[in-house]
């Protein structure tokens, strides 16, 4: 992972990479969470197959084949746009850490109320979970999650590159790659929580 922060160190929120000038954006996110990995782990993938309730594609063993609608909304720009994505999910188990890598085909389909043609993403994510390594008095247990998307645009046309309208969709591709891993990280800890206080009797 090519971060530009230290992997052991956490990220106060998602951040964002234009690397190439809006031709690549990559997302970076470091989490740790009082959990161990096996169970952090398996909440992640709860969390995933929660998600994509209902979605009737190939799910086996470890690998997750699906296509889907997908609606993204910016409430703060009151903007909403809507994507049809393929991917492909897969997990990879390890016994010091586990990986879950996924690559998606993504094409809008509306952008703030209006038709989208000639323009479609290609995504390269993966998050990493293992141990975490920061050191506690009561030598607690602790696992950092680390994940990393990278989204590539791809205009049927050259000159759409320079249209406006595609800036602002870029553009709220990025922000919405930002709040996903934000929102996904809360979803998970708040599964692990919910175990915890329930095991302890307190829930």
């Amino acid at each position: 992972m090519n971060s530009p922060v230290p992997t052991n160190e956490m990220t106060q929120k998602p951040l964002l990479r234009d690397a190439m000038n809006g031709t690549r954006m990559e997302v970076f996110d470091h989490h740790i969470l009082p959990f161990g990995m096996r169970e952090t782990t398996d909440a992640w993938w709860k969390h995933w197959n929660k998600y994509r309730a209902g979605r009737p594609e190939a799910n086996v063993g470890n690998v997750v084949v699906e296509s889907f609608g997908l609606e993204f909304t910016d409430v703060v720009a009151n903007t909403t746009a809507t994507f049809y994505v393929q991917q492909v999910l897969q997990r990879h188990i390890e016994d010091d850490r586990t990986v879950i890598v996924w690559n998606a085909y993504v094409e809008p389909f509306m952008f703030e109320n209006e038709r989208v043609n000639g323009v479609y993403f290609l995504e390269q994510s993966h998050v990493l979970i293992k141990p975490g390594h920061r050191k506690t008095t009561d030598n607690a247990v602790s696992t950092r999650m680390s994940s990393c998307e990278i989204v590539i645009p791809h205009f049927l046309d050259p000159k759409l590159r320079d249209d406006p309208k595609m800036t602002e969709l870029t553009d709220f591709v990025a922000s919405s790659l930002s709040s996903n891993i934000t929102m996904r990280n809360e979803k998970v800890e708040n599964m692990l929580l919910d175990r915890s206080l329930r095991q302890s009797g307190l829930h």
